[in-house]
């Protein structure tokens, strides 16, 4: 898909902190404001449209932090799995499926 010479796709970044939360903010030529959350990274981006100020940024984070903290939350809570040790009868995930482990013999 090619893009329209006349548009271009603006990049502002910054940062934002609230709370425990660091957040990267990128200004973009988009329509809606979008979250991304990197467990593996610990990082959280959003990307919101030029026309919408800083203080409405503000304002959407402080409105979405119970939805960020259960995410984050859940994110912590798969972390802190037990070590597997592949014995027979331990249950493993694979291709999204829950399976029991059988030893080769």
């Amino acid at each position: 898909m090619l893009k329209s010479p006349g548009k271009k796709n603006i990049n502002e970044a910054s940062y934002m902190k609230i709370e425990d939360f660091g957040i990267e903010v990128f200004r973009r030529n988009v329509k809606h404001i979008r979250f991304s959350v990197f467990p593996a990274m610990g990082k959280i981006t959003l990307v919101a449209p030029l026309r919408i100020d800083q203080a409405a940024i503000h304002g959407f984070v402080i409105s979405r932090l119970p939805w960020l903290k259960k995410h984050l939350n859940g994110f912590e809570q798969l972390k802190k799995r037990a070590e597997l040790e592949f014995i027979s009868g331990e249950q493993h995930y694979f291709a999204g499926l829950e399976r029991e482990a059988e030893a080769a013999g």
